[in-house]
């Protein structure tokens, strides 16, 4: 069998990977996406498009750095309606409506 040989970036993510997989000092309220999916009950997609709602910490630098979550974090921001941006109140118009004509008393 011949050995795989992979390129420095993906042999250290690979390095990364494995060394939190395994490491004694993980703390198991953290989270990966599919674990928070599984967790939630909801789609791997939805906790990706959500991640920053949901409390996600990024690992690594990057855009493809992994994720890690904290279940009650999690839980907490569903609790909480998204933010809507504020509406601006309605003006009225100043103007008056045509046909309409105003009185004065003699």
């Amino acid at each position: 069998m011949d050995p795989i040989r992979l390129p420095d970036d993906q042999l250290e993510q690979l390095a990364d990977i494995l060394a939190e997989r395994f490491s004694p000092t993980r703390s198991p309220a953290m989270l990966d996406a599919r674990e928070l999916a599984e967790a939630l009950k909801c789609d791997l997609s939805f906790i990706y498009a959500n991640a920053e709602r949901l409390g996600g910490h990024r690992l690594g630098g990057g855009k493809q750095g992994r994720f890690r979550f904290d279940l009650s974090e999690a839980k907490a921001a569903l609790r909480i309606p998204p933010t809507a941006p504020p509406r601006s109140p309605r003006r009225r118009s100043m103007t008056p409506k045509a046909g309409k004509i105003l009185r004065s008393r003699p």
